[in-house]
């Protein structure tokens, strides 16, 4: 045997394992939902969105414990209809209004929210967190009946946030 060659080459047992990327997990949108940011972080789903045609919208909440300033601020950045009442209830209206999702007038397209700056509400509001997340829940839920994947992720650390999941190849 050459000092070169390794005993036995096992790469050539192992079968060909597609790993699903990022971009493959949010066109599905039978998993969308609410869920902290990936490890890939903003970048990897900037990539991950422009790979897969869908709409990238960011907030920032701007560490804000308030809850009345961050649904102002969500209006701001995810480019709410001038109607919108800064409230949770004005929030679900537009996140399920077609004409919101499809802002070109065209075809609704997968939406991706990257939320940042809210860990300050998620410690001082934590009901104010929680029926947030449970705005965008519903919102994810209308749009996978309608088969439009609507994902929104979370810029802070997971403690109650779901992870993406891992998908078999």
């Amino acid at each position: 045997m050459s000092p070169t060659q390794p005993p036995h080459d096992d790469t050539a047992a192992l079968p060909d394992v597609h790993e699903p990327s990022l971009a493959d997990i949010l066109r599905r949108s039978n998993l969308s939902g609410v869920y902290a940011l990936p490890f890939s972080g903003r970048g990897g789903v900037e990539h991950a969105v422009a790979a897969c045609g869908h709409r990238l919208l960011v907030a920032d909440c701007e560490d804000s414990e308030d809850v009345g300033i961050v649904l102002a601020l969500l209006g701001r950045d995810l480019q709410l209809p001038d109607y919108y009442g800064a409230n949770y209830d004005a929030l679900a209206d537009c996140l399920t209004d077609e004409a919101w999702a499809a802002p070109a007038g065209g075809e609704v397209a997968g939406q991706v929210l990257v939320i940042a700056g809210a860990d300050p509400l998620k410690s001082a509001d934590p009901e104010g967190f929680d029926t947030l997340c449970a705005v965008f829940s519903a919102a994810a839920e209308f749009w996978r009946e309608a088969g439009v994947p609507f994902w929104v992720f979370f810029d802070l650390p997971a403690d109650g946030l779901v992870d993406l999941p891992i998908l078999p190849a």
